[in-house]
């Protein structure tokens, strides 16, 4: 049986593992979690980019795909 409640519990964790880690290890484990958060970062914004991004004019009648985003992080 699926409990939405557990899955939750089960992310939290690992994001809550994860941070340890970055805290706990050494310079190199900070730099393989961060190079992995970039990535994931980037491939994130690239399926936005692809699969939900869209112009919508004409009162919404006409769509096409942008040519790309802006993004700014912080």
């Amino acid at each position: 049986m699926f409990r939405p409640q557990a899955s939750l519990l089960l992310l939290l964790l690992l994001l809550l593992l994860l941070l340890l880690l970055w805290v706990l290890g050494d310079e190199a484990t900070r730099r393989v979690i961060e190079r992995a958060h970039e990535r994931a970062i980037a491939k994130v914004l690239e399926w936005l980019e692809d699969e939900v991004a869209e112009i919508r004019w004409a009162s919404g009648r006409k769509r096409a795909k942008p040519p790309g985003l802006v993004v700014a992080a912080w």
